[in-house]
Formats: structure tokens, sequence, C-alpha cells
């Protein structure tokens, strides 16, 4: 689209189908649980690239982002403050029982639309779980995480707040299933939840999707989360 207006070109063509790993089809162990309080939209997650951009990297292939909404929107004014993102500074939990293996905290979130190549991951933290399953969660809000390495968190515990820092362009949650703590090399898993509600139905054991506005089930113990005023 030209700066008056027109349309000067458009070109259709096939969506790209990049292989998936041979973990497409991989079953976890570790019973997740979704890590939030409240009803959350899915914002890239799933299988193909239309439902997942990440399926076009090879180490974050099945990596979930997930934003909070008020009234169908992820944010209030003209988006140019965190603060403005209904998700910013939302807890973060625990998806499971397991042992902290990293911590990054002291990094500096971006303003949205400017995000900084320097630390991909941002702050983040790396729960180990059994069966050599890791969960990671990485560009949190700065100084949110309260742990160090080696303490214990069970399921539902807080582990720090949304943010935005790192390679992250707007707040939002980005969690990922993988094999491993990230030496020598990291593999990304499919990760299925237990007990959480998508598009108001009741899922006892699944993989979310892209658009699918998610909950944990009424039997998990984590609170709602509190609104933004």
């Amino acid at each position: 689209i030209n700066e008056d207006g027109p349309t000067d070109g458009f070109t259709v063509r096939p969506l790209p189908s990049p292989p998936e790993s041979h973990n497409a089809g991989y079953k976890d162990t570790t019973k997740l649980k979704l890590p939030f309080s409240g009803q959350w939209l899915v914002y890239q997650g799933g299988h193909g690239v239309f439902n997942n951009a990440y399926q076009m990297t090879d180490d974050r292939q099945f990596a979930i982002d997930f934003v909070l909404l008020k009234n169908g929107n992820p944010f209030e004014g003209d988006a140019t403050r965190n603060e403005q993102f209904y998700c910013f500074g939302q807890p973060v939990l625990a998806p499971a029982d397991g042992r902290v293996v990293r911590v990054v905290n002291d990094i500096g979130d971006n303003a949205p639309g400017k995000p900084s190549p320097d630390a991909p991951n941002g702050n983040m933290i790396l729960i180990a779980h059994s069966n050599n399953e890791y969960s990671l969660l990485t560009n949190l809000k700065q100084n949110s995480v309260k742990l160090k390495h080696d303490d214990m968190v069970k399921q539902g515990d807080p582990v720090g707040e949304c943010g935005n820092s790192g390679a992250s362009v707007a707040p939002r949650v980005h969690y990922q299933l993988q094999n491993s703590a990230g030496f020598p090399t990291t593999e990304s898993l499919p990760a299925q939840f237990v007990d959480y509600i998508a598009d108001g139905k009741p899922v006892p054991l699944g993989e979310v999707e892209r658009g699918q506005m998610v909950s944990n089930g009424p039997a998990s113990s984590t609170p709602p989360a509190p609104e933004k005023k």
C-alpha cells in the first residue's frame, strides 16, 4: 500500500510448512497447569505456523505466548507504556512442582515496540521437573523474581511477574516446556496442560491453540488475577 492509500501490489503464496521436529508427538509426564490465574488469550500456540510463529524456529518450536484482555483489548490508551497493558505486572505462576535451576532478574523492561536484542530471554526463570522436563518462563518484569537457584517451588506458586524484557515487543507471558537446562542443546517440547477451560469448555488434558481463551479449571487452587484499575 503506497503513501496515498491505493494498493500497489498483492501477492498470494503458500503458507510455509516447516517440518516439525521429532518431538511433535511428544507426551509430557509433568502435570502442567497454565502459568497464570484468570482467563487469558493464547496469542501464539499450537502446531503449524498459522497458529504459532515459533514453529519457524529450532529451539522454541512449541513455545506459547499468552496475553490478558479486557473488553477484547490487551491494553488501554495508546500502548506507549507497559503499564497500559493489562497483563503487565500480573503474577506468573509455577506450572508444576520443581526446582529452580536458573534465574535472571536484573534486565530493564523495554518500551512497547522496542525489543532489546542483547538478552533475548530477558528476565527469566527455569524450573526443573522430573523426567528431564523443564519449564522456561521468559521476558519477565525486572526485579519481580524473588527466587534463587535451588529453591523448590510448588505448582501455582508465584515465580515472577509478566514483563516486557529482552526480545519482547509487548508484555505477555511466554512459556516453553523443554528437555534440558540448555546444555549441550535445548529442544522445545509440546506442553499438555491438565484441567483447564478453553473457550468455555473443560479440557482434562490438551494443548492450547492460538485464539483460544483459556483459564485453569475450577479445581485449581490459584486465586483470580487482580484486575487492573
